[in-house]
């Protein structure tokens, strides 16, 4: 009775100690689980970590690469300002019209046109056609743009130019090739400076950076 007591409490004591062991191994492989859980998560978090900054990266880059092809057009720019600086250093100072030449265009004019002529300003001749300004007697102001170069006057103002015997207004003289561009910038500087002295004799501005900023809008 006391060998089989006996047998039975070592049977007991196997499972026991069994069972301990048979825990102690769920409670590692549980352990060794969070682990693995737990390292992944970390695997995936530095992946995404990594892949934000290779987006990033690659958005830089995009950046860069904008960036450097402005930086070349705003090159080509100024290599363009560069060419045109002498274009006006030629230009020679303007006398007023003789009473015979502005006669002739009158006639002109006035058989081609059949309204009044008008002389607001001889602006030079350029490729053989004489550029006159013609005033009128709107006050809203109109923008015009001949080639890259700006004009600013009154909406019924205009400017033409004259070989020949006719007259061609400045946008269709240059989109006929009458004029280049080259041309059309040299008219556009004398009708500029005609503008900038008659509103300094009218008080309307102090200076021809106050004038610059109302006629290009920006500040020089």
């Amino acid at each position: 009775m006391k060998k089989i007591s006996a047998c039975i409490l070592l049977l007991v004591l196997m499972f026991s100690f069994a069972a301990c062991g048979n825990g102690s191994s769920r409670e590692e492989i549980i352990n060794l689980k969070k682990q693995v859980e737990d390292l992944t998560a970390e695997v995936n978090l530095q992946a995404g970590k990594i892949k934000g900054l290779e987006d990033e990266k690659g958005v830089q880059a995009d950046v860069i690469s904008r960036l450097q092809e402005i930086t070349n057009g705003q090159a080509e720019k100024i290599e363009e300002y560069e060419r045109e600086l002498g274009i006006f250093d030629d230009l020679p100072e303007l006398e007023p019209l003789s009473e015979e030449f502005e006669d002739m265009l009158r006639e002109d004019w006035e058989n081609q046109r059949g309204s009044e002529f008008i002389n607001g300003g001889y602006y030079g001749t350029h490729n053989g056609y004489a550029a006159i300004f013609r005033p009128g007697n709107a006050t809203a102001v109109m923008t015009l743009i001949v080639g890259d170069t700006v004009f600013h006057y009154p909406y019924n103002f205009s400017i033409w130019v004259w070989k020949d015997g006719r007259f061609t207004n400045i946008t269709d003289a240059y989109l006929y090739g009458l004029l280049n561009a080259r041309d059309v910038k040299r008219i556009g500087y004398y009708h500029y400076q005609a503008m900038l002295k008659k509103a300094m004799e009218r008080g309307l501005v102090e200076s021809e950076e106050e004038f610059y900023e109302q006629y290009y809008g920006v500040n020089k």
